[in-house]
Order: structure tokens, then C-alpha cells, then sequence
């Protein structure tokens, strides 16, 4: 008795069948990050656009840009969070110095902090949600 062979397509297709039988559907798919992740919105009150940064011992790390006259929602990685405080927002327009900083506040992992880069200088306040 002989036995045939299948063909190699049939043979693919049956295995991308059975591949994805066993795959989980697409909804249930989402990254650690995606369920906490760290945000900050930022309302910029300036006519410029603003890069915002965040310090963290005199360290800045770059957060965006939030375009002049808008509110935009921007991601903090996690590796940024410190639950031990210290943390400072500060804007700055290309090619000069900082124009608005926000008073020291703790920002936990999947937190929502909510700034607005105002007008006028010196310390502004922060909301963390």
C-alpha cells in the first residue's frame, strides 16, 4: 500500500491553521505597559510650541513637543516613574532656556498628571490623578 504525499501548500496551510487555532484572539492581546501606563497631559498656554521634559536630579529627560495654543496627552515611560519624588516638569522653546516649571511632586506608575505650561513664570502646580 503507497501513500501520498501532500502537497506542500496544502501542507502550509494546514499548519498556519492549526497555529492559529491555538493563538489567543486579538483583543485579549495588550502589554504589562498598556494597562498602567504613566501619562501627562500638558496644556500649553504659549503661542510657541514647548518641548517638555521631565527632571529628575538635575537630569532631563525629554517627554515631547506640545504645539502653542493646545493640549496634548504624552507618555511617560515607566522606567521615569519614582514613587519617591523629586520630580519636576519643565518646558523650554527651541533654542532657549526654560519657561515654565512645575512645583516638585511623586509620580507612581500609572498615574495621570495633568500640567498646564502657563503665561507667566515661576513654580506652577501639578495634578496627579
Amino acid at each position: 500500500m503507497s501513500q501520498t504525499a501532500l502537497p506542500p501548500r496544502t501542507l502550509a496551510v494546514a499548519l498556519l491553521i492549526a497555529v492559529s487555532a491555538c493563538a489567543p484572539e486579538l483583543g485579549e492581546l495588550r502589554l504589562p505597559s498598556d494597562r498602567s501606563s504613566t501619562t501627562l497631559e500638558v496644556r500649553n498656554d504659549r503661542w510657541d510650541d514647548l518641548t517638555v521634559y521631565l527632571d529628575r536630579g538635575g537630569v532631563l529627560l525629554k517627554l515631547g513637543t506640545v504645539p502653542g495654543l493646545s493640549t496634548k496627552v504624552l507618555r511617560v515611560p515607566e522606567a521615569y516613574s519614582s514613587p519617591d519624588g523629586g520630580m519636576v516638569l519643565k518646558a523650554k522653546r527651541p533654542g532657549s532656556g526654560v519657561l515654565a516649571t512645575s512645583v516638585p511632586f511623586n509620580l507612581a506608575r500609572g498615574q495621570r498628571v495633568e500640567w498646564i505650561a502657563a503665561r507667566t513664570s515661576g513654580l506652577t502646580g501639578v495634578a496627579v490623578r
